[in-house]
């Protein structure tokens, strides 16, 4: 060894307070070990055992995070059987997962979420919130509205399809005279996901579809019928939604007029008060029958009554027999026995008041 080496040596000994052998030592092991390749060396051993440890080191972060979460998730069904998970579930596999250094906030869902659904071929159950199911467990409606869509998945796009969405079903439950329909952000606001601050953003974005104009002034977005009508096809996605809610709905009251009413008495409530003007005592019983009939049709089905205040005739055949004799007894009439010696022409009498009795009050053709 040159002496100019030993004197930097002993220098070096003398700023680190060490003994002069100590630095001859570290020296001589360093070399040994094989200097800088040698530790190069070691370094790729290492990664080497790494690779043949952890399979997934060969993956990107998200496909990494997001098998790791679906191995906890797992853990946590208990059986390993996963047909079904929470959000909340979601939430306690990032949490709790050992080798995951990522919290359960707002940008883990929106980032990983969507992927383990992908993966696990989930999707979010469309009627039970923030709960997510396999495919093959449910029926998926073909059409979706983003409206029933969980907090945690709405995308920017899902937020403006479903401020569209709402001011069209707002613009359609008006009556057919009606063109215009002027949106607020308080409606907005009712959307899931929507923040009051940030509804006027989507509804100026909205605003950009044929139709449809945003006023600064008051801050409403204005839709209008008949430029909705003349370009369909612009606002296809949002049609196609409202137009399969109305088939469900039709649907529904169809399934809801075949079973017996659940919901109360309000049905009930509401004959009996549209009954008030009417003098039930003097009204011959089978005449009877077909005012009951028309006054429980104008009472559970109030929007098929038309601008002449006439009720539709399938909804006074929707009205069962049931339903009349239990109105009929409400009213303590139900008692009477008919008169079996009135004659033909006492009974077209009767008729004959039924006939106008009906059609006086609001009643069909």
């Amino acid at each position: 060894m040159s002496s100019s080496v030993k004197e930097e040596m002993a220098d070096f000994a003398d700023e680190k307070d060490v003994a002069n052998y100590e630095i001859l030592r570290a020296v001589v092991c360093y070399r040994l070990d094989g200097g800088a390749l040698g530790w190069v060396g070691r370094q790729l051993k290492k990664l080497e055992t790494r690779l043949d440890l952890d399979t997934d080191v060969s993956l990107d972060d998200p496909t990494r995070k997001r098998n790791k979460i679906i191995d906890r998730l797992r853990e946590l069904a208990g059986d390993g059987e996963l047909t079904s998970f929470t959000l909340e579930e979601f939430n306690e596999a990032v949490e709790t997962h050992p080798n995951l250094k990522i919290s359960a906030s707002k940008h883990t869902r929106e980032r990983h979420l969507p992927n383990v659904l992908d993966e696990l071929e989930f999707t979010w159950h469309p009627s039970k919130s923030n709960l997510f199911v396999s495919t093959d467990e449910i029926d998926i409606p073909d059409v979706r509205d983003p409206r029933s869509k969980p907090k945690a998945m709405l995308s920017e796009a899902d937020k403006r399809l479903a401020v569209k969405v709402d001011a069209l079903e707002k613009l359609a439950s008006l009556s057919d005279s009606r063109e215009r329909y002027q949106y607020t952000k308080d409606e907005a606001v009712g959307i899931n996901g929507l923040a009051y601050n940030n509804a006027g953003k989507y509804m100026r974005q909205v605003a950009d579809s044929p139709g449809f104009s945003f006023n600064e002034d008051n801050d409403v977005l204005r839709v209008t019928k008949r430029d909705i009508l003349k370009t369909e096809i612009a606002n296809d996605d949002a049609l196609e939604i409202i137009g399969h809610l109305a088939i469900e709905t039709e649907s529904k009251a169809d399934r809801d007029a075949e079973l017996p009413d659940e919901s109360g008495q309000e049905w009930l409530e509401s004959t009996l008060e549209e009954l008030e003007d009417v003098d039930v005592e003097e009204v011959p019983e089978p005449a009877l029958e077909t005012v009951v009939q028309n006054k429980i049709a104008r009472a559970r089905y109030p929007d098929e009554i038309d601008e002449t205040d006439t009720i539709s005739g399938e909804a006074v055949e929707r009205v069962t027999g049931e339903e009349i004799e239990t109105v009929i007894e409400t009213l303590g009439l139900g008692d009477s026995e008919p008169d079996e010696l009135a004659n033909v022409d006492d009974q077209l009498e009767v008729l004959e008041a039924g006939r106008k009795a009906a059609a006086t009050d609001g009643g069909y053709e």
